[in-house]
């Protein structure tokens, strides 16, 4: 599927959806969710369509800050949007917290049949797990799809940089001079310890079965690059972190100015580039950027802490 066969496809639907992207969450988290939500509409016969002003990415620009246009982007839509969970972990929370503001979480429930919807009517819904067990069809594919499957096609047509951005992504990548084959590793540092549990460095080099030792290392911890090459002197080891780097933290980092904050996306940009044609990637699928690879490269990516690619 092509981007205009997905704007035919989704433009024949009367229901809308609009969209917020850019909220309030690391680049990768709120992009992951957008592909989460543009899966679920197509799979629900729903017009999707994108409201990226104030973007927390770009505040001027938006998504074409970055990106070729995929869809209708309202660029002065001004109603208030927010995330919900789904309905089965919102009974979890308000068991755990009891505060009676979480139901709000369920409201969407309520409004399915609605003609217009924000991204609180679906964001919990489409990151359901039942998802994972349907087959969709969807116009213009003869077999149904997974809906992995369907996420890796949107990503592969959303994800087009803008000519400025290509220029930077490829320049920053060609410096490296990369051999031709190449393993990728993401390994999460910073702010991610609150998230999920922190996998020690052995347990990537233990899923790397091809005997390649030219590694690429997607990280926000330069220090981590350092104990790599003092565990592992044998391995050629590519990085774009830098060595002022000790860990990301979203809110330092919204911190920043535009100019600091555009010029270490790039650079994200490029690593994630570098770990999509690695001959094998091995990340965490309970990470954003392993979630996003999972769906771009499903067939060269594996996580030491799942067994398959999953909705986080």
């Amino acid at each position: 599927m092509n981007v205009e066969e997905y704007q035919k496809i989704n433009k024949s639907f009367k229901r809308k959806l609009i969209y917020k992207v850019g909220l309030d969450c690391g680049f990768f988290s709120e992009y992951n969710n957008m592909i989460l939500a543009m899966a679920y509409c197509i799979t629900h016969k729903i017009q999707f369509i994108l409201s990226s002003n104030n973007a927390n990415f770009d505040y001027e620009n938006g998504w074409c800050g970055f990106f070729e246009p995929f869809c209708e982007d309202i660029v002065s839509e001004k109603e208030q949007h927010y995330k919900t969970v789904n309905w089965k972990y919102m009974l979890k929370l308000l068991l755990r917290q009891k505060e009676f503001k979480i139901l709000r979480n369920i409201f969407p429930y309520f409004s399915f049949y609605k003609k217009q919807m924000y991204t609180q009517d679906i964001f919990g819904r489409s990151r359901d797990y039942g998802l994972l067990k349907k087959r969709i069809k969807v116009k213009s594919l003869k077999s149904k799809l997974s809906f992995q499957e369907l996420c890796s096609i949107l990503v592969n047509l959303t994800w087009k940089y803008n000519s400025e951005v290509k220029k930077e992504v490829h320049e920053l990548i060609s410096s490296l001079g990369l051999p031709a084959e190449y393993v990728g590793f993401h390994i999460r540092g910073g702010d991610k310890f609150l998230e999920y549990q922190i996998e020690p460095i052995e347990s990537y080099f233990a899923k790397n079965k091809t005997g390649i030792k030219n590694i690429f290392v997607l990280t926000d911890d330069f220090t981590i690059i350092s104990e790599i090459k003092r565990k592992y002197p044998d391995h050629i080891v590519y990085t774009l972190c830098e060595e002022s780097e000790h860990g990301y933290f979203h809110g330092d980092f919204m911190n920043q100015d535009e100019k600091y904050r555009r010029r270490k996306l790039i650079r994200l940009f490029a690593s994630i580039d570098i770990c999509a044609t690695s001959k094998l990637f091995v990340g965490t699928f309970s990470s954003n950027p392993g979630m996003y690879l999972g769906m771009r490269s499903p067939s060269i990516s594996q996580g030491i802490d799942f067994n398959k690619w999953i909705i986080w």
